[in-house]
């Protein structure tokens, strides 16, 4: 049995020919849906977790800007025990997140960067799907861009929880309604140290991602060019005004030496 999920838009870039993925301030992937640009507020996910706080509020970290992400759906293969996986037997297209295209004054919030393929397939999360789908042999059968759509497609299923293959991060940190017995400060930080473990490899398995990206330019780095640029400029007028001086200080003593002699 089979049935459909709706895979979000993956916010992308074309920058000289090549497709970029955009990344937040924190390494975190970018993705759209209709309504907004998201990407997943980590920091303080494990913040709450490592201070034993319930986190209702900021788990994302959402704009205004609008897209033409067109949400597509995508066939979920129902296997023994209703266990949902990806289904990369058909064309991949029909799995894999579409690509939008975002330029102009968008690019100005987020990181552009590229990903390794080679770091993503070192991955627990890469480990992970091929472990539960043996789609091994399929997915070398994917092109690098393809490929590249699949990494973010499978992080996408895992902080969502779209599929039942990939453990639900927020299956690892709802602490349900609260048992009559406990605060709810008890109550949290009695569900924390139960499943310390576990949640910890969740956040990891997510934080770990992040170095699949490798930055090309974002808005940090570009700032520090500009920096670099105005400080190169001023070094550059600095030279240009002692070599004036060291000119006219040369034409002084040449000129003395003329008249003297």
């Amino acid at each position: 049995m089979s049935k459909t999920k709706y895979l979000p838009c993956i916010g992308t870039t074309l920058k000289n020919g090549q497709i970029l993925y955009l990344l937040d301030h924190d390494k975190n992937m970018v993705y759209c849906l209709k309504e907004s640009i998201n990407s997943l507020n980590i920091e303080n996910i494990q913040d709450s977790f490592n201070n034993n706080k319930i986190f209702e509020r900021n788990v994302y970290n959402a704009t205004d800007f609008k897209t033409n992400c067109n949400n597509k759906e995508s066939t979920i293969v129902e296997g023994a025990s209703f266990f949902e996986k990806p289904d990369l037997t058909k064309k991949p297209e029909e799995f894999l997140a579409n690509e939008v295209i975002i330029n102009g004054e968008i690019l100005n919030k987020y990181n552009l960067s590229d990903i390794s393929l080679n770091i993503f397939e070192k991955t627990k999360l890469f480990k992970f799907y091929i472990d539960n789908t043996n789609d091994l042999q399929l997915y070398n059968q994917l092109n690098n861009n393809e490929k590249k759509k699949l990494a973010c497609t499978l992080y996408y299923y895992y902080i969502s929880g779209e599929t039942m293959s990939f453990r639900k991060l927020y299956n690892n940190l709802d602490i349900g309604r609260q048992r009559p017995d406990f605060n709810e400060n008890d109550y949290i930080q009695q569900y924390y140290k139960d499943n310390k473990k576990q949640i910890q490899d969740s956040i990891d398995i997510i934080t770990e991602f992040r170095d699949v990206f490798i930055i090309i330019i974002g808005k940090v780095e570009e700032d520090k060019l500009k920096m670099v640029g105005g400080i190169g400029g001023l070094i550059g007028i600095i030279i240009a005004i002692l070599a004036i001086i060291a000119a006219l200080v040369y034409y002084i003593i040449r000129s003395k030496k003329i008249i003297h002699n």
